[in-house]
């Protein structure tokens, strides 16, 4: 029988529905390509009692159990506790835990809290993960045929020893010898559209094996293959890319990581410019954006007061007063109400054009601006 997984999301929140889960989804989407499928995921409150019982049964269920939040330190984390208790083991302190949570509060000239040493506290016999993004360490522990994974609910904490510690390890226990996986981003249609495209290239027995995931202002396309050597996968995943390509290939802006602030500058730096904007609508944001992608070739930009105007001769104005301000070779503003219904207008000032393109609105004002 094939392996797969059950993920127990911890936290009462959850259930009081002030927060939604993202943990379960994103393991899920990691863990799936490589064989290893989550069959199951609970949501628990932060008792004990609640986590004995999910933790135990799904470990009776199956061969990999993650456990994500409830790694903090106070009364109400109680996860390294509950997972001792179903595996039978004592909690063990790690000085090299201890070290590094004292260096990571240092960098903020803070001391260390006599409740964060619960941090560095496991249970006997676990492997460390780390967490450089947080304070609380993961770990990983084989009991009883079945391997315990625990991580912090943060999601980019989680996300993070996802892709750094835990893929790569599971991958080697599930004897996955050749893994390959791309990511093809897309702008433009939605999920449906999308799904309609690559029908054919989808199912759950398929390798490669092609996902969707959807967020405002992107589809994304995962392609992943598991083959017995890394070319053969990276091969295989290269034929879809191509495939998935000649279909949608107008709308792909970028692949894996690639930001859309990171393929506007890259786009940009092939025309030899630099850029400057004026967000009115966003309220800065894209202006972050391009501000923190790791690309150069962003001067600078201004955050106008909202509810800045919007209309096709304002967009055009604050793009050339962007470009004039910061003396970039291109200026782009967003400007128009985010909380009205006209939408917005998108001004670019450029060595080759000067040209303005309505935005309407549909998502509401969060996630308007994304898109």
């Amino acid at each position: 029988m094939d392996p797969y997984a059950e993920a127990v999301i911890v936290g009462t929140e959850l259930l009081l529905g002030s927060h939604a889960d993202t943990n379960g989804p994103a393991i899920g989407a990691r863990i799936a390509p490589l064989g290893c499928p989550l069959r199951r995921i609970t949501v628990v409150g932060d008792t004990d009692a609640e986590l004995d019982d999910a933790i135990g049964r799904a470990a009776a269920r199956c061969p990999v159990v993650f456990v994500t939040g409830g790694l903090g330190p106070t009364e109400d984390d109680r996860t390294r506790f509950s997972v001792a208790r179903v595996t039978g083991r004592a909690l063990a302190f790690r000085p090299d835990l201890m070290a590094h949570i004292a260096s990571l509060m240092a960098r903020f000239g803070r001391e260390v809290p006599p409740s964060n040493r619960v941090q560095a506290c496991l249970p006997a016999g676990a492997d460390a993960i780390p967490n450089p993004r947080g304070t609380a360490p993961g770990f990983a522990l084989e009991a009883g045929g079945t391997w315990f994974v625990a991580l912090p609910g943060v999601p980019r904490e989680l996300t993070g020893m996802l892709d750094d510690w835990v893929v790569p390890r599971l991958a080697r226990r599930l004897g996955v010898r050749g893994f390959a996986t791309r990511t093809v981003r897309l702008f433009g249609p939605g999920e449906s559209r999308v799904g309609e495209a690559v029908a054919d290239l989808m199912g759950p027995d398929r390798d490669p094996y092609v996902g969707l995931l959807a967020s405002p202002g992107e589809v994304r396309v995962v392609i992943t293959s598991r083959a017995k050597t890394g070319d053969q996968a990276r091969g295989r995943v290269a034929a879809v890319e191509a495939e998935v390509r000649r279909r949608l290939g107008r709308y792909v802006f970028g692949t894996d990581r690639q930001t859309h602030a990171a393929a506007a500058l890259e786009a940009a730096a092939t025309r030899g410019w630099t850029v400057a904007t004026a967000d009115g609508y966003t309220a800065g944001v894209l202006a972050g954006w391009l501000a923190t992608c790791g690309r150069p070739g962003y001067c600078g930009g201004l955050v106008l007061p909202a509810p800045a105007d919007g209309s096709e001769p304002v967009a055009l104005a604050a793009a050339a007063r962007a470009r004039t301000a910061f003396g970039a070779d291109a200026g782009v503003a967003v400007v128009g109400d985010p909380l009205g219904d006209q939408g917005a207008w998108v001004g670019l000032d450029t060595p080759a054009a000067r040209q303005a393109h309505r935005f309407r609105p549909g998502l509401g004002p969060e996630a308007d601006r994304v898109r």
